[in-house]
């Protein structure tokens, strides 16, 4: 399993937003987002980072403590231990205490036409 040393997240909120800060569990550490920008109201992107340097178990994007959070898309830049690095794009989910979305996905196999 690859070593995460940095992803980035770009949040997309839908008609639904909150004002809380989002937060995600890594290998069971709730944690926050390092260097954030924008919001996560109604329309608005929320971006942050993360540095965890470490062989990735869980990956977890939590729910509002309150209320609801309709998210319409989640990119994610992976940046793994080898130098390798490529990106991921979530569609819509609807988020709130009860539940997460998970983030981690493997680097997809190399394609090619033959």
């Amino acid at each position: 399993m690859p070593r995460i040393e940095n992803f980035k997240v770009a949040i997309r909120t839908g008609n639904v937003g909150t004002q809380e800060q989002p937060q995600f569990s890594f290998n069971g550490f709730v944690c926050q987002f390092e260097e954030p920008t924008g919001g996560t109201g109604a329309g608005e992107r929320f971006e942050g980072c993360f540095a965890p340097r470490s062989v990735p178990h869980e990956l977890f994007l939590s729910g509002p403590e309150e209320g609801r959070w309709e998210v319409s898309s989640i990119d994610i830049h992976y940046e793994l231990s080898r130098g390798e690095t490529y990106d991921i794009h979530l569609g819509p989910v609807t988020l709130d205490e009860t539940n997460a979305v998970n983030l981690w996905r493997e680097r997809p196999q190399p394609c090619f036409d033959v």
